[in-house]
């Protein structure tokens, strides 16, 4: 018998085996509680080593004998492991082993790790080598979990309470909730389960699969039932049940989705019809009308499309326990009152000053002008942009978490833009949207990308239709939309607006301002008031003229401001906050070298009142030295919050020494 042979002296048995491990053990006697299945060893000194003996004719089930030398000493046969996180073993079976090697070797080992003070013993078992669960379970293994391709079982070795993680416990699930802009749901009748032949209208629902993302197991459950191509909104609600898939616990998260797309196609092998209804018709069903469940799914439904409700936006993050990149769901809607730009370090401080630097934590995009920045959540994104003149620098995505100033690259997949220079970006929800610029050639572009923050992917909306190609223009946004305009074009520069709505997926021109609006390259552009300003820019010469647009009427309006305005200036920093459209910086002079050169730039800070339509040079702490940042051009800007105070953020630029800058501040506004 093999465990005879394994313990007699001089008798040697050769295996093939990478499941094994051989030690070195000096004057060591063996027992065996065959009752309590226990093997006693006793052990002065193990010394490890590998064993590379080869045989002619072995098998895959073949052991090392132990070889006991003149001085008594011995090699016993361990199965290879390595160590887990919290003081337990865990054994990967390879190879091939017959039941009565198995337990053999199992007992050495497992009283090597016994005297080695380990606690939970794991041993994974593919399901080819079914014949060693009988023989596991007889040493006093149990089951833990089970998956397609293997069998895991488990064993606590101290005699304390076991602390051994439990099996999973719960199925996460998902229902979508999306709405198109007629107030219509997307709906589905399935041909399995519970409402199988009952005609009841559902959300789309499902299971998230292993190692998916919730925003992401939504998407994919939308658009396999019905062809839909969706964004990921919110988490709105989530529900607990228990005792529900065998046994198990049930995690179901209720989802609003934006939809991209809006021709169904079900599937056809598990959904009987699809199509887009009227809200008040889902509801009207009886077994809606039933069940509390739905009805408070259509209530939070209409409450966030109603921007009554705010639901969990999910926001990139990596954990301590994993450099994989993973979710935290938030309340962002919330979170936004406060920038959670580093507000330790500066709320104090912006009761007295009216602008902070940010001191980055970790190296970043670098410096660099022409590029763009928008915020979303505790995020600022960076894309485009040149550190030498019209070379455009990359086409990354670089991400500053405003709470601990580190840099990051986002991990993006996609239709990734080439890189660009003079290019705009703005944000709608948790999307981000880019929109022209120029490219290493020195082509005007005219495509519209979208990034969805939550799964990182790059999607282009639109290239050839909308506004035409064009860099150096003005984009901002509002709660549904992105507004463009002007710009440098390929026969001039540009004085046309046009609208994209994210909701819809179209873009929209506005009528032309005429004649008394220039085109213009590097203008302010800015929402206020439930209408669309337009501020100064360079027109052949530097420009300090004002125009409204309002959308309802269709009327442009050239505004006629008073006041301390501004010199005339284009590319400079611009955001609207309050009824007032904030701007700083800006080429007051252009070189006469053009892009290749530096020209004079300003440093202060105007504010335009867009009700009494006077300017005012704002008190921005000037003198203020390294939290000032002083006179500069060509900058990436975006509005942000801190402390909940809405304010302007300024990142990099370009400088009177025509050198790139790198640096980021962050300016808020006293209306005391």
């Amino acid at each position: 018998m093999i465990l005879r042979s394994f313990f007699r002296p001089s008798s040697i048995l050769f295996l093939k085996s990478r499941n094994l491990q051989t030690f070195f053990v000096s004057h060591s006697t063996i027992s065996v509680d065959r009752k309590n299945t226990r093997v006693g060893l006793k052990i002065r000194a193990v010394h490890r080593f590998n064993n590379r003996s080869k045989a002619g004719s072995m098998s895959s089930s073949s052991v090392v004998e132990q070889v006991v030398t003149e001085n008594g000493a011995r090699q016993v046969e361990l199965l290879t492991s390595y160590e887990d996180d919290h003081g337990g073993i865990i054994v990967e079976m390879k190879e091939a082993m017959v039941s009565e090697v198995f337990v053999s070797l199992l007992r050495t080992s497992m009283l090597y790790w016994r005297q080695q003070g380990k606690k939970g013993i794991w041993i994974k078992l593919p399901i080819e080598f079914v014949n060693l669960v009988e023989p596991a379970v007889k040493e006093g293994f149990w089951y833990h979990h089970a998956e397609p391709k293997y069998l895991m079982l488990v064993y606590w070795i101290p005699e304390t309470v076991n602390t051994l993680p439990v099996n999973a416990t719960h199925r996460v699930g998902i229902g979508a909730f999306v709405m198109n802009d007629k107030r219509e749901v997307l709906v589905v009748q399935e041909k399995n389960g519970k409402f199988r032949g009952t005609g009841m209208w559902k959300f789309p629902t499902g299971v998230v699969d292993e190692g998916e993302d919730i925003c992401m197991g939504a998407i994919r459950e939308v658009k396999e039932e019905t062809g839909i191509d969706a964004e990921f909104v919110e988490v709105l609600a989530f529900r607990q049940s228990h005792k529900s898939f065998f046994d198990k616990s049930d995690l179901f998260f209720m989802c609003m989705l934006r939809p991209l797309s809006f021709n169904i196609e079900k599937q056809e092998s598990e959904i009987e019809a699809a199509e887009w209804m009227p809200i008040d018709e889902y509801a009207a069903q009886p077994f809606v009308q039933q069940h509390g469940l739905l009805r408070y799914m259509i209530n939070i439904g209409l409450a966030k499309v109603d921007k009554e409700y705010a639901g969990f936006s999910p926001v990139p993050t990596t954990s301590a326990f994993s450099n994989h990149p993973s979710y935290l769901y938030l309340n962002s809607h919330d979170l936004n009152r406060s920038l959670s730009s580093a507000c330790d370090q500066y709320c104090c401080f912006l009761k007295d000053n009216l602008s902070f630097q940010f001191e980055q934590k970790s190296s970043g995009p670098g410096a660099r002008s022409s590029h763009a920045i928008t915020v979303v959540g505790q995020n600022a994104y960076v894309f485009g942009g040149e550190h030498t003149p019209r070379v455009p620098v990359d086409n990354k995505l670089h991400v500053l978490n405003l709470e601990s100033l580190t840099w990051s690259v986002a991990d993006a997949t996609g239709d990734i833009p080439p890189p660009r220079v003079g290019v705009t970006m703005a944000a709608v929800g948790h999307t981000i949207y880019v929109f022209g610029g120029r490219d290493a050639a020195h082509n005007e572009l005219n495509e519209l990308y979208s990034f969805s923050t939550c799964t990182n992917k790059w999607t282009l909306l639109s290239s050839g239709d909308g506004p035409a190609n064009r860099s150096y223009h003005s984009m901002t946004a509002d709660d549904d939309c992105l507004y463009v305009f002007g710009g440098c074009g390929v026969d001039g520069r540009l004085n046309d607006l046009w609208a994209f709505d994210a909701n819809n997926q179209m873009w929209v021109r506005f009528p032309s301002p005429g004649e008394k609006c220039r085109g213009r390259g590097g203008p302010g552009l800015a929402v206020s008031g439930g209408k669309i300003w337009v501020v100064y820019g360079f027109g052949g010469e530097e420009l300090d003229d004002v125009h409204c647009f309002d959308p309802i009427t269709g009327e442009w309006t050239q505004v006629e401001t008073t006041g301390e305005k501004p010199t005339p200036r284009s590319v400079f920093s611009t955001v609207g906050i309050e009824g007032y459209i904030f701007i700083h910086g800006g080429e007051v002079d252009p070189s006469d070298l053009g892009h290749l050169g530096a020209g004079k730039f300003a440093r202060e800070v105007f504010a335009l009142d867009t009700e009494t339509r006077v300017w005012k040079r704002w008190e921005d702490d000037l003198d203020s030295g390294d939290h000032h940042p002083g006179a500069r051009g060509w900058c990436a800007f975006s509005g942000a919050q801190g402390d909940e105070k809405k304010g302007l953020l300024v990142y990099g630029g370009n400088s009177d020494s025509n050198d790139r800058l790198d640096d980021i501040f962050f300016f808020t506004p006293y209306f005391g």
